[in-house]
C-alpha cells in the first residue's frame, strides 16, 4: 500500500477527513475546515484512498509527527485496492459515520454535519439515515477479495460489521467478493444479517468451516434471498456441513451457481448433497467438487441424482478417485435423455482404457454435452477407437480436453486430426 497521510478533525459534531484531489490529506486544506477546532488523537480509524486505517496515536503531538515526516499509518484493515470513490459505513466507539471516501468527509448520523443539516432537531437522525441510503444505496459490487492472496484485504470482525451496516444499506448490492480475506465465522457471523441481499456471493478461502456454513445455509432459506452464485472454495468443510447445506438446498429459489471445490465433504458429504439435488425444486445449474475427496463410493448417488435433475449442466468432479467403477455408474445416468449436462469435467479421476467404452458410449446417446474434459488419466491408444467414435458422432460436441494421458505419438495424431471433421471443435491432447 501506497504511503498516505490523514489527520481526522472535528467541528460541528462531526468528524472530517480532509484531502486534496489527489487523495493526499494537505494540512493547509485542513485547517481551511477547522475554525476553533483541533485534532482529536483518540479517534481510531481514518478512510485514506479508500482504506481503513488505524490512526490511535496518544498525543496530538504524534499526529502532528505523521503529518511533518510521512509516516505511513498502521494497522491497515482494507487494502489499496478499494476504490477511492466507495462509500461505506464506519462504528466509531458506537456511533455509525457515514464516510463518503470519494469527498473524505464522515457524517456523524446521530449528530448531522451543519452543512448537511439545519438544526438539531428530533428529525435528524430520520434525514441522515437517509442520506445514507442516498449516498450508499446506488453500490452494486463490493471487492475487497483478489486472486492474488497477498493483494486481498484482511477483514477483522470489526471490519466484517462494519461491511455488514453497507450492505444493510445497499438496495442495488449485486456482487461481494471476500475470497481471501480471512473473515473466518465470526467474521460471517458479523455480516450474517445482510448476505441474502447479494446476487454472487465470493467466500472463498475463508477459514469458515461446517459452522460458518450453517450460517450461510439461513441466508439461503431466506424467503427474500437473491444469492444466485456462491462460492465456498477452500474453506475446511467436511461432510457434517452437508445436512444443512442440503436442506437450504431443497428450499432455496434463487442459488444456481454452488462451488465447494477443494474441500474434504467426502463420499458421504456428496450422498447427503445427492439429496437436495434429487428435489425437484433444486436449481443448482453449476456444480463444482473439484478435490473434495470423493471416491467411487458416491458415485451412485451422484448418478441416481443426475437422471433425476433437471436443471444441472456443469459439474466439476476432477482431482477426485472416482475410478473406472465410479464412472461407469456415471455412464448410466449420462445416458439419460432427461440429463442436461453441458460440460463436465473428469480430470485426474484415475480413468484408464477399462472405462472408454461404456464412458464413450454413453455419452453418444447425451444430447447435451459440449465441453468435456478427461485430462490426467490414464488413456492409453486403446481408447482412441472409443474417443474418435465419440467425438464424430456427438455433433453437438465443441470441446474436449485430453492432455496428460498415455497416448503415444501416433494416438495423438489420430485425435488431433479430429479437429477438421468439422469448423470450430477444439482437441486438446
Amino acid at each position: 500500500m501506497a504511503s498516505s497521510k490523514a489527520a481526522i478533525f472535528m467541528t460541528g459534531g462531526a468528524a472530517i477527513l480532509v484531502r486534496d484531489k489527489e487523495g493526499i490529506v494537505s494540512k493547509m486544506a485542513a485547517m481551511k475546515f477547522i475554525q476553533n477546532g483541533c485534532i482529536v488523537p483518540e479517534v481510531k480509524w481514518a478512510a485514506v484512498r479508500g482504506a481503513f486505517i488505524n490512526l490511535q496515536y496518544p498525543q496530538p503531538e504524534l499526529n502532528h509527527t505523521l503529518w511533518n515526516q510521512n509516516q505511513e499509518p498502521q494497522h491497515k484493515t482494507f487494502a489499496d485496492s478499494v476504490p477511492v470513490n466507495e462509500t461505506w459505513i464506519l462504528i466509531l466507539k458506537g456511533v455509525n459515520i457515514l464516510i463518503k471516501a470519494e469527498t473524505g468527509v464522515f457524517i456523524n448520523l446521530q449528530t448531522p454535519h451543519p452543512e448537511l443539516a439545519q438544526n438539531q432537531g428530533p428529525q435528524h437522525k430520520s434525514q441522515n439515515q437517509t442520506l445514507a441510503r442516498v449516498t450508499v444505496g446506488s453500490v452494486e459490487t463490493l471487492t475487497f477479495g483478489h486472486w492474488d492472496s497477498g493483494e486481498a484485504s484482511r477483514l477483522t470482525p470489526i471490519d466484517c460489521a462494519v461491511l455488514s451496516h453497507v450492505i444493510g444499506l445497499c438496495d442495488t448490492i449485486k456482487h461481494l467478493d471476500l475470497e481471501y480475506c480471512h473473515i473466518q465465522c465470526e467474521g460471517l457471523q458479523r455480516l450474517g444479517p445482510g448476505l441474502h441481499k447479494c446476487q454472487v456471493l465470493r467466500l472463498g478461502c475463508n477459514k469458515l468451516g461446517d459452522s460458518g456454513v450453517k450460517l450461510l445455509s439461513a441466508a439461503l432459506r431466506n424467503p427474500d434471498c437473491k444469492i444466485q452464485t456462491l462460492g465456498l472454495w477452500e474453506n475446511g468443510l467436511t461432510a457434517s456441513c452437508t445436512l444443512d447445506l442440503s436442506s437450504a438446498l431443497s428450499t432455496n429459489r434463487s442459488l444456481t451457481g454452488l462451488d465447494l471445490s477443494n474441500n474434504k465433504l467426502g463420499d458421504s458429504g456428496v450422498k447427503i448433497l445427492s439429496a437436495a439435488l434429487r428435489n425437484p425444486d433444486c436449481k443448482i445449474q453449476d456444480l463444482d467438487l473439484w478435490a473434495n475427496d470423493l471416491t467411487g463410493s458416491c458415485s451412485e448417488d451422484l448418478s441416481s441424482a443426475l437422471s433425476t435433475n433437471r436443471s444441472l449442466m456443469v459439474l466439476n468432479l476432477s482431482n477426485n478417485k472416482l475410478g473406472d467403477s465410479g464412472v461407469k455408474l456415471l455412464s448410466e445416468a449420462l445416458r439419460n435423455p432427461d440429463c442436461k449436462i453441458q460440460k463436465l469435467d473428469l480430470d485426474g479421476v484415475d480413468l484408464t482404457d477399462s472405462c472408454a467404452e461404456d464412458l464413450s458410449s454413453a455419452l453418444i446417446t447425451n444430447r447435451s454435452l459440449t465441453d468435456l474434459s478427461l485430462g490426467s488419466n490414464s488413456f492409453t491408444d486403446r481408447s482412441v477407437p472409443a474417443l474418435r467414435s465419440l467425438i464424430l458422432t456427438r455433433r453437438s460436441l465443441e470441446r474436449i480436453w485430453l492432455r496428460a494421458n498415455q497416448f503415444s505419438s501416433n494416438g495423438k495424431r489420430h485425435l488431433e486430426s479430429l479437429r477438421e471433421s468439422r469448423p470450430g471443435l477444439s482437441v486438446g491432447v
